[in-house]
């Protein structure tokens, strides 16, 4: 019996040893929700679960409209336009389309059209849970979303848009986008 006690252990060990981002789906406390998140309920779910996880190294993460509206619109283009991709095919990032819906982003970081600092991408899970969880074995997206990344941890405002777009190429579609607090 305590053989397969201790071989458990091991096992469990090596999962985590094992995953590339560094950090284990799983591992995140119960989710912060905010009655100040708007969205959907599947967009105030993967909020939760951003907010939430154990590694989130931002102090606060504020809901932004905006930020949630740029973030709708680049997901709805992409299934409608059928392309998975931080530019769309007219050429235009994510900097871009914050912009567009009135957030005020670093100058510097509006010098290229196609620019991304604030923009994260998934499609093909239609719950926030199997996003998130497919997020999290991403090393760049878990920098992003968890800001284990300096760069990222004073990007406290957020947007989420989640849509399903019925006979696109990938259904569901998930952008995150992130952004400091405008001056």
């Amino acid at each position: 019996m305590n053989f397969l006690r201790h071989w458990r252990n091991w096992v469990g060990v090596l999962a985590l040893a094992s995953c590339s981002s560094g950090v284990h789906p799983k591992e995140r406390v119960l989710p912060k929700k905010s009655p100040k998140d708007g969205g959907s309920a599947t967009e105030r779910q993967m909020a939760a679960l951003i907010r939430g996880h154990s590694s989130q190294k931002r102090s606060q993460l504020v809901w932004d409209a905006r930020l949630t509206s740029a973030a709708r619109k680049r997901a709805l283009d992409m299934g409608k336009r059928g392309y998975f991709n931080h530019v769309d095919p007219d050429g235009y990032g994510p900097n871009w389309y914050a912009t567009q819906a009135g957030y005020r982003l670093p100058i510097k970081w509006n010098a290229f059209k196609e620019a991304n600092q604030v923009e994260s991408i998934l499609a093909r899970r239609n719950t926030a849970e199997g996003a998130f969880d497919r997020w999290m074995t991403s090393k760049k997206h878990v920098s992003h979303l968890l800001a284990l990344n300096p760069f990222y941890q004073d990007q406290t405002h957020f947007g989420i848009g989640h849509v399903v777009v019925p006979n696109s190429p990938w259904l569901d579609y998930w952008v995150f986008m992130s952004a400091p607090p405008e001056k």
